[in-house]
């Protein structure tokens, strides 16, 4: 974690994916430079959906739902080639909370 990133709004986007590192199971000698952040298969990949299925819930809770917008969302925090995972964690989120 780098708390002086030259984009501060994304802090909470890089500390939910090294979360969904650990509760991938992910080994911690993989090395970064092995895997691409685009690669569906991929290490990072999967980290990055992962951060994305632990921020949706704190932003739905607090905008009504007639207001979500995924690119809001995605703006300040959030790549925009992650932009499918975000649109379907939004709609999960919906479906399973019944919201």
């Amino acid at each position: 974690m780098n708390l002086n990133w030259h984009r501060p709004a994304e802090v909470s986007f890089q500390l939910a994916h090294e979360i969904s590192h650990i509760l991938n199971g992910d080994e911690t000698d993989i090395c970064f430079y092995h895997a691409t952040f685009t690669g569906k298969q991929s290490v990072e990949y999967k980290a990055n959906t992962g951060a994305v299925k632990l921020l949706v819930p704190f932003y739905c809770q607090n905008v009504p739902k007639e207001s979500i917008n995924v690119y809001d969302f995605m703006e300040s925090q959030v790549p925009s080639y992650l932009d499918n995972a975000v649109k379907e964690e939004v709609h999960n989120y919906y479906v399973l909370n019944r919201y």
